[in-house]
């Protein structure tokens, strides 16, 4: 049989699956923020070791509980 007409089986791409993964279980946010507004940001998620993801997502749920629904 020749071997290059055989069938391989798929490699697994890790980096393909990943970008799947993240394209059916996220979204994304996009923000332009000054840079003093960034530095604050960032200086408090390295203080209390968050993500700026988690900040953002906290904020806005305490946000919306506090002000509630207009």
């Amino acid at each position: 049989m020749d071997k290059k007409n055989i069938e391989r089986p798929k490699v697994f791409d890790k980096k393909e699956y990943k970008k799947e993964y993240s394209k059916a279980h996220y979204k994304r946010i996009l923000a332009e923020v000054k840079p003093e507004d960034y530095d604050l940001i960032d200086g408090y998620c390295k203080k209390n070791d968050i993500s700026k993801a988690k900040f953002i997502v906290e904020a806005c749920k305490h946000y919306i509980d506090n002000h509630g629904n207009k």
